[in-house]
This record gives C-alpha cells, structure tokens and sequence, in this order.
C-alpha cells in the first residue's frame, strides 16, 4: 500500500495533464455511473438501480454497542466467515506465507481476533491480491466449494469484486451463502487506478512493481472506472439476479476535508482531487461507487478506505464494533 501510494503521489503532483483526469472532470458532480451525489448522507434509496438503504438499521445496531447474543453465537457457530482482504493487501498479511512489511498494520487483525475469540470459524482467504478478479475469484470459488455449511463474505475493496466474479462465475454456489459484506469496494471504479493507467510515467513503474509483488497489471485494470462501466453492462442481468439470490451488502464511506493544519488521512492527495470533482470518496473509491446495484446499503461519513480494516493515525475508528454490527445486520435477513 505504501509503495502505490507514493507511485501515485508522484503522478498527482506532476504537472502533465491527465486524459483520465479530463473524462472524470466530465462527470464531475453527477458522479461515477451517474448516481446522484445530492442526497448525501440522507439518502434512502438510490433511484433506478434496486438499491435498499439500510442506514437506519446499521446505526441502531452500532450505538447500542452490544455483544453478539447468545442466539446470534449459535446461528453463527453454523457459518464460516470468509474475509477477502483488498489491493496490495499482501504487504500486510502473512496469509499464505506472505512475507508483510514489518512497519505495516496487520490486515483485519482485530476483527479476527475477536470473532476467533468467539469462538467462531473464521478464516482470511488467501488470494494473490495484486492479481486479476478473476485469478482471485478461483480462490474465493474453492473456498466456498471447501466450506462444511454455511458462508458469510466479508470482503474489503477489491475483495469484494473478487467475491462478486465468484458468484457471478459459480451461480450453483450462491444457495451457500448466507449473505456478502462489501467495504468500501469499488463496483462501479476507482479514478485513481484510471490516472494511474492514463500516464506512462505511472502506468509503467505500476506494471514493474505490481509484476515484482507477484501480481500484473490487469489487476489495476480491473479496477478502473472504464473497466468497471464495462463489466455492468456486460453483467447488468446477472448482477440483478444475484442481489435477488443472496443478500448483499455494500458499505459507502467518505471523509471530507477537515481543514485541519495536519494531515486527516494518508489519502488526502487522492481524496483532495475527488472532492474537486463533486465526488465524495474515501482516499480511493468514491462513495457512489461503492455501491452495488441491486444491494442492500449503508452509508457512513468520516472514514477513509484503512481505517474500516487496520490501525491508522486517523481517523479513529471502531473495527471490531463496525465488523460486529455489520454481521448482527447481516443475520437479520
């Protein structure tokens, strides 16, 4: 993570014009596919797409600050929780024998730790996260198929599309899913992976560097709002039915400029420029994007696109009472 971001930092300081950045600065307020951005945060219900807020719910549920109960425990002592962690998320997992940067917050720490402490069967799923969706969609697809019972995903960022082409590929694995937690994914793409592939000077030293990690550039790719304004439309249907099958949850977060004389967020170049656009976002993904058509929703102010899944400076964030409330909704369905 911190290797990208200052490749990407090198790339937003640079005085040379952007073409990805022109085609962004042309959907500006509307936002990324179009979804109204007025309405924030209050928004109960994006039109024309299917979408269910769920806001008021998940808000209830996280101010109360309760344990799982008794009842929710046994239900859940039948489910294996799968976590999907995001992009680059390699550099801060030993999963699978990587090797995590030693200065580096761990992945989902806490919220395996507590939901281990419980006493719950919960795994991190070992992909190759800077690899395609669908390198990363086998791995989430043998997981599923390996599963005694019961699955809930929990994925983070890319994660969550990884998940998605697994249930998009393997439509007979659905009726083992108990339900999907997107955080912070970007469905519908991210504008910083489209400057990054815009420019030689960042898309090249990207490919290096994404090949040396084990990964390709495709992964990138798969991340760009082009790439992800092609793959709903080739989808629509498909992604419709599955939101039908399974419930699907999609977590929107933003953090807005607090004007502070200090740093608020390691994304604040990224987060800087989206807001210039008219686009709320996390450091990454803008808000909107987050959503998946056809889900179940939530939207939450004041958090960028780490705090939700590993320790930072800022903002503080409750992870375990976010990943608690998160599953509490989840069996609610």
């Amino acid at each position: 993570m911190t290797i990208t971001t200052l490749v990407l930092a090198a790339f937003l300081l640079s005085p040379a014009p952007s073409a990805a950045a022109e085609d962004l600065q042309s959907i500006g307020a509307a936002g990324v596919m179009a979804l109204d951005t007025s309405a924030f945060p209050a928004a109960k219900a994006a039109p024309d797409r299917g979408e269910v807020w769920v806001g008021g719910e998940f808000e209830a549920i996280f101010s109360a600050g309760k344990d799982f109960s008794s009842s929710e425990i046994s239900r859940l002592k039948n489910v294996r929780i799968l976590l999907v962690p995001g992009f680059m998320s390699n550099l801060a997992t030993t999963q699978g024998g990587q090797k995590a940067l030693p200065f580096v917050p761990r992945y989902f720490k806490e919220q395996l730790e507590f939901l281990k402490g419980r006493g719950l069967d919960c795994r991190l799923v070992d992909i190759e996260s800077e690899t395609s969706i669908y390198s990363n969609a086998r791995k989430v697809i043998r997981e599923l198929e390996q599963a005694p019972g019961k699955v809930m995903v929990i994925g983070h960022s890319k994660g969550g599309l990884d998940t998605l082409e697994a249930l998009l590929k393997r439509p007979d694995l659905r009726r083992k899913v108990l339900a999907v937690i997107a955080v912070q994914s970007p469905f519908l793409g991210s504008p910083v992976a489209d400057m990054v592939l815009a420019s030689p000077a960042t898309s090249v030293p990207s490919s290096v560097l994404l090949e040396l990690l084990g990964g390709s550039k495709q992964s990138l790719q798969n991340l760009s709002v082009k790439y992800r304004e092609d793959y709903h439309k080739r989808h629509e249907s498909e992604i419709r039915e599955l939101t039908r099958q399974v419930p699907f949850y999609s977590y929107s977060t933003w953090k807005d400029d607090s004007f502070l004389p200090y740093i608020d967020t390691v994304f604040e170049v990224f987060r800087d420029y989206m807001l210039a656009l008219g686009l709320k976002n996390d450091g990454l993904v803008p808000a909107q994007s987050a959503v998946l058509p056809g889900s179940r929703y939530v939207y939450m102010a004041g958090t960028d696109h780490l705090c939700t899944i590993m320790w930072v400076p800022l903002p503080f964030f409750d992870r375990v009472g976010f990943i608690k409330s998160a599953i509490k909704l989840a069996l609610r369905t």
